[in-house]
């Protein structure tokens, strides 16, 4: 779905003293209610590999749990960096309980002009937004929201709050108007809503993106929905559950709708973990219905230790073909070396 954040010309912004020229106003502590990157870091134990796996090799299922983790905190610290690097400077501006940063001038080849603005909406809680429009441009109304968000600061820890952030980038391509190509692998549509709580034991992060697809992965694919949840104990352990959208078929085998694929993994502090997925609706009852296979989703599972190497893996229900079965996951190994020895598959995330 994604390869990394969508880091993009806003960057820029990081180094705000460069674009903002700023007055010396009074100001107010957004820094506590911003979280610390640690606070909403989706902490996936290990390395990455690549490839799927046989028994004592490293397990797929957690190179994607591992992989899309990193590319989720991509998104988060994109949006958290830039806001702490601009409120860090004075602001342009204070009008009653909204300070604003900018608008900045665009210099060189820079064709955006970027304004930022923050609001104290009460004591510990602050709301913020990125606007762009097109260098040259004096219309408000030509100003899109990049990102925004909603902080409230932690009772006990500052830094450790809840909130909400927003993520558009069909806005930012608007303003930015980026294209595939000529090293850029990234021209990402769609909005993402983030949603944490960092004072909370598990903490639990959320991701949905809506109507969502990298451009540069090709014009046939198609915008779909797919979801994040996230829980990570204190000592470490965590539950992660991702869902998405696509079409599993080949195109020769003339199967056009969409199915659902859902993964559940779940790991220990030492690393040992396990991974349950489902791949349902589109074609697949139809499929299986035809065969005569009880039920509606095929499910496949892998178990990993603390070395992230397949300790156990299976494709059900035992019904299907075994050629099948094992294009998906052959059943080898042993389940009882399972971190976890019952499946369980993901709730509707």
């Amino acid at each position: 779905m994604f390869r990394r954040a969508n880091v993009s010309a806003v960057t820029l912004l990081v180094s705000g003293s460069l674009l903002f020229t700023g007055c010396n106003q009074d100001q107010f502590n957004i820094q506590e209610a911003l979280p610390e990157d640690k606070a909403v870091e989706i902490s996936v134990p290990g390395e990455s590999g690549s490839g799927q796996a046989l028994v004592g090799e490293r397990s797929a299922f957690y190179e994607t749990t591992y992989n899309v983790s990193r590319g989720i905190n991509g998104f988060v610290f994109f949006v958290l960096s830039i806001a702490r690097a601009i409120t860090n400077e004075q602001p342009t501006r204070k009008e009653g309980n909204t300070w604003t940063w900018g608008p900045s001038e665009p210099k060189g080849l820079e064709r955006v002009q970027w304004r930022f603005q923050a609001t104290k909406v009460e004591e510990g809680r602050f709301t913020f937004k990125l606007e762009g429009r097109p260098k040259g441009s004096s219309s408000e109304s030509d100003y899109k929201v990049i990102f925004d968000g909603d902080v409230t600061r932690g009772e006990q820890n500052p830094n450790r709050g809840h909130g909400e952030l927003g993520i558009y980038f069909d806005n930012a391509q608007a303003v930015e108007q980026k294209s595939c190509g000529n090293g850029n692998r990234d021209v990402l549509e769609g909005t993402a809503r983030v949603k944490f709580a960092a004072d909370t034991e598990p903490k639990a992060i959320s991701v949905d993106f809506i109507d969502f697809r990298n451009r540069c992965d090709g014009d046939t694919v198609e915008r779909q929905p797919a979801k994040y949840v996230y829980e990570e104990a204190t000592d470490g352990s965590g539950n992660f559950q991702f869902q998405a959208h696509g079409n599993i078929h080949k195109a020769t085998e003339n199967k056009p709708l969409i199915e659902e694929m859902t993964i559940r993994s779940r790991w220990l502090a030492d690393g040992r973990g396990r991974s349950d997925v489902s791949i349902g609706e589109g074609e697949v009852p139809a499929d299986m219905a035809a065969q005569s296979i009880p039920g509606n989703a095929v499910t496949a599972t892998e178990c990993w230790d603390e070395m992230f190497n397949v300790v156990f893996q299976e494709t059900t229900p035992p019904e299907l073909p075994e050629e099948f079965r094992n294009s998906v996951r052959p059943t080898e190994g042993d389940e009882t070396q399972c971190a976890f020895t019952e499946e369980q598959l993901p709730n509707e995330v």
